[in-house]
């Protein structure tokens, strides 16, 4: 029949390595949070390490971790796909100490190749850079300013 399925396999020599994952400093369940304002987060056994909490409109969940050197970071901030509870936005904030707060709406539009993605990695992804200035202890602030937010992980990459 001719079907490509049936041809044989074309070998590849690759020359470079692959990518190495980089491996995050510190990793946060929903969970693991240091303190809370406003609603006490509900956690369901949802997400990854079923570590996922449910943060209610205006509350904040503080992570805190210490750096022992000056560098540039990334926080990996996982949520639990999600489609807005009211209106057309599921937004929330992250801050690093008294930085300017980072305003994140992760909310997807029927069903786009986004939305179809977050489902089946049980995830959606929102990455945000951030710069550490001395050694010392930080905190992550997430707080919620929609309905809906359901924080699974946060994970401190460094640059």
């Amino acid at each position: 029949r001719k079907l490509a399925v049936y041809d044989k396999v074309v070998r590849t020599i690759i020359d470079k390595p692959l990518l190495q994952e980089v491996k995050p400093l510190f990793i946060f369940n929903g969970t693991g949070y240091k303190k809370f304002k406003g609603q006490k987060p509900l956690a369901h056994g949802l997400g990854y390490q079923q570590g996922a909490v449910s943060l209610a409109k205006g509350s904040t969940l503080y992570f805190e971790f210490t750096m022992y050197k000056s560098d540039s970071i990334s926080t990996v901030t996982a949520l639990a796909p999600n489609h807005p509870v009211e209106g057309t936005k599921i937004r929330y904030t992250i801050q690093l100490d008294n930085e300017p707060a980072i305003t994140i709406d992760y909310a997807t539009q029927g069903r786009s190749e986004e939305w179809k993605q977050n489902v089946l990695t049980n995830r959606a992804i929102r990455t945000t850079k951030h710069f550490i200035a001395k050694p010392g202890k930080y905190t992550i602030k997430i707080t919620a300013m929609d309905e809906g937010v359901l924080v699974d992980q946060v994970k401190i990459v460094a640059e």
